[in-house]
């Protein structure tokens, strides 16, 4: 499969030009989310704020923590074959960085969505020029009378 390419040795340097495109380092939200392509994907609630890879490898996804592999996702893609249209499948790994603190309730697939496509962008409104207020004087002067 690989040919004469197996007994060759790569630098780190060359490994990650080579693995650049599908490696990407996101940070996973307060909830353990990390955002990726306009969707949240669950990671780990016990490494939030931490920093995490994203691996896309065809339509595999897979978010790790120190090469620990926390969840793994499978993607359908729009025809521009770069935004996801979908996250049909999600599997989660048990790994040592679960939190001590248990689940008040079993949670299923109906009740916690792992992946969540976030809202498009909305263009920004575009500021309508207020008129400037005319300032009215607070005191008019008397009138003058004249003798």
């Amino acid at each position: 499969m690989l040919g004469q390419e197996k007994s060759r040795l790569r630098t780190p340097e060359q490994l990650h030009r080579i693995f650049y495109a599908t490696r990407h380092l996101r940070r996973l939200d307060r909830l353990g989310y990390a955002h990726f392509r306009r969707w949240k994907l669950y990671g780990e609630e016990a490494l939030a704020r931490h920093p995490a890879v994203i691996w896309l490898h065809g339509d595999a996804l897979t978010v790790e923590y120190q090469e620990t592999p926390l969840a793994q996702y499978t993607v359908r893609y729009q025809p521009d074959h770069k935004h996801f249209k979908a996250v049909p499948e999600a599997r989660r790994f048990e790994t040592p960085y679960r939190s001590l603190q248990g689940w008040l309730w079993e949670l299923d697939e109906t009740l916690w969505h792992l992946a969540k496509r976030l809202p498009e962008y909305a263009p920004r409104k575009k500021r309508r020029k207020k008129p400037m207020p005319l300032q009215l004087p607070l005191l008019e002067d008397p009138p003058v009378a004249q003798e």
